[in-house]
């Protein structure tokens, strides 16, 4: 107990390896037929094991929801479909593969919606910038001539009533030809303080994810800026947040927050991370699944147990297709987006309660110590994977 790794850090890692050894028939047995395919081919193609590919269809699933499904297991307790999730591999093995492959949907729904087909007949979007500049320097006339002509005269009601008028002319002049300007749609975020984290949040429907392939420097932050920890623990359970700093107009108030974690790092780092005091005593990694990726491993009875209708390449091109029919669905930039209720069935309840009560015998038999606060969220964790799944 006196090693400095022989704690929480380490025995959570082992619980979420390789070594572990999760058999791939045990995998297939809990998760669809085509999560496993599509997890089978993203390990194939990066050389990852299908249980560290899983947990990633499972991450990119939940960003996919934006924030908008929860898990209803009682009145007063309900766990909201976010997923913290860091997978460590060696150098070398292809992580940013498996992050580009896993975010590729996403990011193609992003840019289908930046670029949308106009039709020939209606480019008023296109005429956006025009119409609005043309808009203001109609009104800037307007204001000019009459305040020489007030100057001149002397304040003249008459002058002021004229002004008015010819400013609600204009803006007749621009009624329905000048669509609303949007904020620029975003789903990933990489640069980030603490500011540019809620403000992200504020612009994009209080909703937003973090996925890098390599990403020490970009952990690196929690260690220079303590002030990301308490947004990641609201934004894990949905909960009010708000910021506030010194400076006027920075004050920011986040109703229900939600951000979707996947992040890719050397081993070294995860170890790093997880014998930091402060990030595991203020509870954020016992809301993470770390995850030791191992190498993919070809298992013969697949080909016996699934008859595969389709071609590697296939399997992609259907998650791209399920992704992109959620995002369909969740996205949107409105604070005030709808949040659905995905209730639980009473036998599945007493499943999730059974599971935390064999939890709470392994803390007292002392076998996990060191571990009691991440043991004691496993199943609403469950919860989360399961409605990803069912997602």
């Amino acid at each position: 107990l006196e090693n400095k790794y022989f704690d929480l850090g380490t025995q959570q890692i082992e619980m979420f390896t390789n070594e572990m050894n999760i058999a791939n028939s045990t995998i297939k047995h809990y998760i669809p037929h085509e999560m496993y395919a599509i997890a089978r081919h993203l390990g194939k193609t990066t050389n990852t094991d299908i249980f560290s590919c899983v947990m990633s269809l499972l991450a990119a699933t939940a960003i996919a929801m934006r924030g908008r499904y929860r898990v209803l297991l009682e009145r007063h307790w309900a766990e909201m479909l976010n997923l913290y999730i860091l997978i460590a591999k060696n150098s070398g093995q292809k992580k940013s593969a498996l992050c580009e492959m896993v975010k590729d949907p996403h990011r193609n729904f992003l840019s289908r919606r930046r670029k949308p087909e106009t039709p020939k007949k209606d480019r008023r979007s296109q005429m956006q910038p025009t119409l609005l500049n043309a808009a203001k320097e109609s009104e800037r006339a307007v204001i000019a001539r009459h305040t020489r002509e007030i100057r001149k005269s002397g304040e003249s009601i008459t002058h002021i009533r004229s002004m008015i008028e010819e400013l609600k002319s204009v803006k007749d002049e621009f009624p329905d030809d000048i669509p609303p300007k949007h904020t620029r749609e975003e789903i990933f975020v990489d640069v980030i303080t603490s500011l540019a984290l809620v403000k992200k949040l504020e612009r994009n429907g209080e909703t937003i994810a973090m996925m890098e392939p390599e990403a020490g420097m970009f952990l690196s932050k929690f260690f220079k800026d303590k002030s990301l920890v308490p947004i990641l623990l609201k934004c894990y359970g949905g909960e009010p947040y708000q910021y506030d700093t010194s400076t006027q107009g920075n004050c920011v108030y986040l109703e229900r927050p939600s951000i979707n974690i996947l992040l890719l790092l050397q081993n070294n780092v995860m170890f790093k991370l997880f014998d930091n005091d402060f990030l595991v005593d203020i509870g954020l990694f016992p809301r993470t699944l770390p995850i030791f990726g191992g190498n993919f491993i070809y298992d013969p009875s697949d080909s016996v147990t699934f008859d595969y209708p389709r071609n590697d390449q296939d399997w992609m091109a259907l998650y791209e297709e399920k992704i992109m029919n959620i995002l369909e669905f969740t996205y949107t930039q409105d604070t005030n987006r709808e949040i659905f209720d995905i209730a639980c069935e009473p036998s599945a309840r007493s499943i999730l309660l059974d599971f935390e009560r064999d939890n709470i015998k392994s803390i007292e038999s002392g076998q996990y110590r060191h571990m009691t606060a991440f043991i004691r969220k496993l199943h609403g964790t469950a919860a989360r994977i399961a409605g990803c799944i069912h997602g």
